[in-house]
């Protein structure tokens, strides 16, 4: 979809463009599974794979990078008091989600440290740092 987009950020100039906008950005959340990173910086790179309630996340840096590493939540529940995830046009889908009083254990793969954080915690970001030209791959699993 790239190969459309102008240098100065536009396809086609009309409304059109924010459909584009809105497809690029559901198709990064989604090889994101809803992560985000904040303070986030040009060439640092995120992608993340689910598997059942396990999700396998991979940060690279070309230059040394520390930041937050943020989960999605159900903000279904959150946000409109839904019990469950309807439907909806125009929705931003949930992808991999924590629940926030729910503990989760994250292994490192390179040192095989874990940890164990609260969803909260993971919501609000956890903090991350990538050696320069490093990817550091992170497996995140509710406990138990």
């Amino acid at each position: 979809m790239f190969r459309y987009q102008q240098p100065d950020g536009f396809v086609e100039r009309w409304y059109g463009d924010g459909n584009w906008n809105r497809t690029l950005l559901l198709y990064a959340m989604m090889k994101t599974q809803g992560c985000r990173l904040k303070d986030w910086r040009d060439g640092v790179e995120l992608g993340a794979v689910r598997e059942k309630d396990t999700l396998y996340v991979t940060v690279h840096a070309p230059a040394p990078w520390s930041g937050k590493l943020a989960f999605d939540y159900r903000r279904h529940r959150r946000e409109l008091n839904f019990a469950r995830n309807y439907t909806r046009l125009n929705q931003w889908p949930e992808w991999y989600t924590v629940d926030e009083n729910t503990l989760y254990i994250l292994r490192d793969a390179e040192s095989g440290t874990e940890e164990i954080r609260l969803g909260s915690e993971l919501k609000d970001g956890y903090p991350l740092l990538v050696p320069k030209g490093k990817t550091r791959r992170l497996t995140v699993a509710p406990l138990g």
